[in-house]
């Protein structure tokens, strides 16, 4: 079944949604921690309270809460960029303010972005974060959509889906971080997408998926980047939560059960900063992008 969606005049650039409440309660920090496959005795429950993953903010759920709980099944994100201006904690109360930014198009397709601020009781900011998006709801008006036009961000599955070889490397072999390497099977992109409301046939259904481009069904993009802040937050610990940042790209979906690796190469001359990648066991890769740690 898809996912209700949004009319295109829903997604007016400079649009400003409802603010919407997150609760980083112990229940749903817990299932989010399994579905995603973070573990750090940081992120353990103390008596203290303990810290909050910080790409938990990120699901999609609470976008869509501010968009009264619909979201244009089958878009294809882009890019994802996140800021984290300080630790979070379990049983803290936030607000996500989220707002349309630029609304263009994308070899004929229409791409919009999302921007959110992350704000804690007193109102100070926490985190921001922006993400951009293919639109696959409802044709919008013909100004934005060029006729017969498709989407070109993704490469198919089926045309990556050769046996993967022993063993992962990186492309560059001086990358000082990794492999951290994970596979996520049906079970928990299932969970994944139980907690963050991602549960769109693309990603759950084998019929649906099987009569699109893809072939396959796919791990969520959001799902797949929590890799990435496995790895940082093993070698760098508080200093990822305490003013890290990433800025990466969707380069290739994943499919459902293929192993992936996560690497972070420091960039020179600036020793918080890291060119980060993972990569299938094809050595392609299925993000790519920057990130970096606080001081």
């Amino acid at each position: 079944m898809l996912e209700p969606t949004l009319d295109w005049s829903s997604l007016a650039e400079g649009r400003v949604f409802p603010a919407v409440p997150i609760v980083l309660d112990e229940a749903s920090i817990d299932a989010y921690l399994e579905a995603t496959g973070e573990s750090h005795p940081l992120y353990a429950r103390q008596a203290g309270g303990g810290l909050a993953p910080p790409f938990f903010t990120t699901m999609v759920r609470f976008v869509k809460a501010s968009l009264g709980g619909r979201w244009p099944s089958g878009t294809i994100q882009l890019d994802h960029r996140v800021s984290l201006l300080r630790a979070l904690r379990r049983g803290e109360s936030l607000t996500l303010d989220a707002r349309c930014g630029r609304i263009d198009s994308l070899k004929g397709q229409p791409r919009f972005e999302i921007l959110s601020t992350l704000r804690d009781g007193s109102g100070a900011v926490a985190g921001t974060q922006s993400s951009a998006s293919l639109w696959a709801g409802p044709p919008p008006a013909p100004a934005l959509q060029a006729p017969g036009s498709t989407a070109s961000t993704a490469s198919t599955v089926r045309n990556s889906a050769a046996p993967c070889a022993d063993g992962h490397g990186p492309a560059d072999a001086s990358a000082a971080l990794g492999p951290l390497t994970d596979i996520f099977p049906m079970a928990r992109v299932r969970a994944f997408g139980e907690v963050a409301r991602a549960l769109d046939p693309i990603h759950v259904d084998t019929a649906f998926a099987r009569g699109t481009r893809f072939g396959v069904n796919i791990v969520q993009g959001r799902l797949v980047m929590t890799l990435l802040s496995r790895l940082l937050l093993q070698h760098h610990g508080s200093r990822w939560l305490n003013g890290g940042h990433l800025d990466v790209r969707f380069v290739r979906p994943v499919r459902v059960g293929e192993p992936i690796s996560a690497w972070a190469a420091p960039v020179a001359g600036d020793p918080r900063a890291f060119r980060v990648w993972c990569e299938n066991c094809r050595h392609e890769r299925v993000i790519d992008g920057e990130g970096g740690i606080g001081p």
